[in-house]
């Protein structure tokens, strides 16, 4: 162990987000998470890089979609924030 003291803040921080997850997690909420684990690896020096969340796994949502008709083709809007529905 590096820095126990360390370890111990990056530890309160991950109870804390643990018992305020949101409703929705946006990507910015995802990168609060991820200084996280670097934090606990810093302190560490154990490999922590299991527990981040793939970019893949953060995108952005349905916003609104128009049905295809005959005369126009379909379409999909989506938001410009990205969500993690982890």
């Amino acid at each position: 162990m590096r820095d126990q003291k360390l370890f111990n803040l990056a530890l309160t921080q991950l109870d804390a987000l643990r018992k305020n997850i949101p409703d929705s997690i946006t990507e910015d909420r995802v990168a609060e998470y991820h200084g996280i684990p670097d934090q606990l690896q810093n302190a560490s020096e154990e490999d922590f890089y299991s527990f981040r969340i793939d970019s893949r796994d953060v995108q952005p949502r349905v916003v609104s979609f128009r049905f295809a008709t005959r005369r126009s083709p379909g379409s999909t809007t989506y938001s410009r924030t990205k969500y993690c529905d982890l």
